[in-house]
Order: C-alpha cells, then structure tokens, then sequence
C-alpha cells in the first residue's frame, strides 16, 4: 500500500504541467527549456549571452565602420538606396567628399567649364596691357584679347547648359587653343628679328616677347576641350 502511495507520489511529482517542463525533467535541471522559435534555438546552442545575428545591410555597416553596429535601415530608406544606386550613403555627404568622388569618377564637367571662363578673363586682362606696352604693333595682338570675353560666354553657358558644354565650349575653346600656338611662333618671330636673334639667346629673351606666354592661353582653352569630354557633376 505504502509502494502504492509512494509510486503515486513519484509520479505526481515528475507529472508536468506543459510539454517544456516535462522535457526539463526528463533531460535534467541543468537542461535549457526546449525553444519555441529559430531564434531560441540559436540562442540556446551558443549560449545565454549570445546577441541574435544582424542583418546583412547592418553587418555590411559595421564592417566599413569598423565593428560598431549600425541598425539595419528601414523599408523607405533601402528602398531610396536602391533607387539611388549602390554606391549612395544614407548620410550626407560633405561637400569636399563629393567633389573628391566626381573627380574621381571624372564627373567635374561644369568645375572646369567655369574655370574656363574665369581664366579667359584673366589672361586676356594680363594680354591686354602686354600688348599695349608694344602699342599693338601687330594686329593680331588683338586676336587674344578679343577671344577672352569668347571664351567667358562659352564657359559659363557651359556651366549652367549641358549642351552648350557639348558645342559651343569645345568651338571656343579649341580658337582658344590655335591662337595661342599662333601666339608662340609670333614671339620666336619677334625675338629672332631682335638684334643678335637667338644667338643673344638669353638678352633677346628677357628683353623681347616672352616666348611661352601664349601657352598659358592653350592651357585655358585646353580646360574647355577637357570639360566638353568629362561627364557632368552629380
């Protein structure tokens, strides 16, 4: 009777309440509740402390930031990212960062476009009282000085019209480039008609033309030829 009563006790005591408590008696006190989920399940076999594994856009993150963990974005945000293209941040970007990637990705069209029409203005300013200290002996001394305002006008058409960059520009800018190449066989000429010509090399040098200030027109119109076959600033 006393077995009887004693079995039934055992019995009561080890009879669970739910399927979890049933398979933690079986299985020992140590045993960790069988879990209801995948996520328990991974949480069980790596440990209590183990942090459930973040998404792939969140591990991307934490990689480039070196190991801190980002959130995954939200729908409305990768959705924009997908839009937008692979190599678009969520953050924003700071101005130099984006000047740095156009230049890298050769997207500086409109940069040099309106260097092109500052620097026309410039050299034909600098051209104009070089030729009149020579009182605009030769008429073709006027030929730069007349393409400054040209090339201004076509550079900043450039700037704002991306069609203007693609025609006019290039035109202008190659004159540009003809004239000053013109430019340095007028000023050899005009040194070798100086007493001594090039055998009084460095006298006639300093004293006569400067034979290599036209380039810094070629290199002006040079920067409009370069703007017309780069791609635009995004």
């Amino acid at each position: 009777m006393m077995s009887t009563r004693g079995a039934g006790r055992a019995r009561s005591t080890i009879e669970p309440r739910s399927a979890a408590r049933l398979l933690a008696t079986v299985r020992g006190p140590r045993h960790v509740p069988e879990p209801r989920s995948a996520a328990r399940l991974l949480a069980t076999v790596r440990g209590a402390r183990h942090v459930p594994e973040p998404g792939p856009a969140a591990r991307l993150l934490a990689t480039v930031r070196g190991g801190r963990h980002v959130p995954e974005p939200g729908p409305a945000a990768r959705l924009l990212a997908a839009v937008r293209g692979p190599h678009h941040t969520l953050e924003p970007e700071h101005l130099l960062d984006r000047a740095l990637r156009n230049v890298r990705t050769g997207h500086f069209e409109r940069s040099l476009a309106g260097l092109t029409a500052v620097g026309s203005l410039i050299t034909a300013a600098e051209i104009f009282f070089e030729h009149d200290k020579a009182s605009f002996g030769d008429p073709w001394m006027w030929a730069p000085v007349a393409l400054g305002p040209v090339g201004a006008a076509a550079g900043t058409a450039g700037f704002f019209d991306r069609r203007m960059a693609k025609t006019a520009l290039p035109i202008a800018s190659a004159v540009i480039v003809a004239n000053g190449l013109q430019g340095v066989v007028l000023h050899a000429r005009g040194i070798a008609q100086k007493p001594g010509g090039f055998r009084n090399f460095t006298y006639n040098m300093e004293m006569g033309p400067p034979l290599l200030a036209p380039l810094l027109v070629t290199v002006v119109g040079g920067m409009g030829l370069l703007a017309a076959v780069l791609r635009r600033e995004k």
